[in-house]
């Protein structure tokens, strides 16, 4: 990972535009307050649909490892800004940060001509493309998009046992737990999708009008669910939609995205993706309740 950072460091990533204001109040103890009541019945499912989209496996994947963020292209002042947002709102909604010195695996690259930076990706180093199939590196290389991610992901077993090396088709679906068989069922095949390496690489010639509030907090949602973001998630109260609707974007991480955090970080790892989705809209409909007297 570390000759990965390396190789950002010598593909000429630029400096932050001027215009890009830091904020000046510390993410640090700040308390996340949930607000709001859903706009129908369907809005919540589809939107947990929507977000958690990319499954690995049959299972909604996500961070059982603790987060270790690494930002580069940036200023320092600014690359620590976010990495220390991402950093608060893991901790907020039951995800682990790593601690001073950790390894990284969330790897946030701002540069300018991503399509490059993926190229060279493809050539030098494409295990880390490895759990991408041939479309989906076509479309990372050749998109436009101000923004683009993916993960590399793995199966563990419920105790975090490695199944599947990253980029291994090799799946021991009779695997060894704890002295016995793991037996599958309809709701948990005992396995779960842990994210290994998050990407996000943000083009720095795209970022008119975006505050670095809202850079921190798009980067945070998208590492901690690694959403595609190529497409606007519907229903639209999402930080993640803040290169679709720039406009209308929220100036921060908004009450359903902590919502879906923290369902996702509650949920159990080893359940089926639909049973996950289930649970994690039923988790958002209770944190979305408006407050008596409301």
């Amino acid at each position: 990972m570390r000759a990965f950072i390396s190789l950002t460091l010598t593909l000429g990533l630029g400096a932050v535009p001027a215009a890009l204001p830091a904020q000046t109040a510390g993410q640090e103890g700040d308390e996340i307050v949930v607000t709001g009541p859903p706009t129908s019945a369907e809005a919540i499912p589809n939107f947990v649909e929507s977000v958690g989209a990319r499954t690995v496996e049959g299972h909604v994947a996500r961070w059982n490892s603790a987060v270790c963020p690494q930002v580069t292209g940036l200023r320092e002042e600014l690359n620590n800004y976010i990495a220390q947002t991402v950093t608060a709102i893991a901790d907020a909604v039951g995800a682990r940060a790593g601690g001073e010195g950790c390894d990284p695996n969330l790897v946030v690259v701002f540069m300018a001509q991503p399509s490059q930076f993926v190229q060279t990706l493809r050539e030098q180093r494409p295990a880390h493309l490895a759990t991408l199939d041939l479309r989906e590196r076509e479309a990372i290389a050749s998109s436009g998009a101000p923004a683009r991610s993916w993960a590399v992901s793995e199966l563990r077993t419920r105790d975090g046992r490695l199944v599947r090396q990253l980029g291994s088709p090799t799946l021991d679906t009779n695997f060894e737990q704890g002295g016995s068989r793991g037996v599958a069922s309809r709701i948990s095949n005992e396995l779960r999708a842990d994210f290994s390496t998050v990407y996000l690489l943000i083009d720095l010639d795209q970022l008119a009008g975006v505050t670095m509030q809202q850079l921190s907090a798009f980067a945070a949602m998208t590492a901690l669910t690694a959403a595609g973001v190529d497409e606007p998630i519907s229903p639209a109260r999402t930080i993640l939609n803040l290169f679709h609707q720039r406009d209308a974007a929220p100036a921060d991480i908004t009450d359903w995205d902590i919502a879906y955090l923290r369902g996702l970080y509650r949920v159990d790892p080893a359940q089926r993706a639909e049973l996950q989705r289930s649970a994690i809209a039923g988790h958002m409909r209770e944190l979305l309740q408006p407050a008596p007297g409301d």
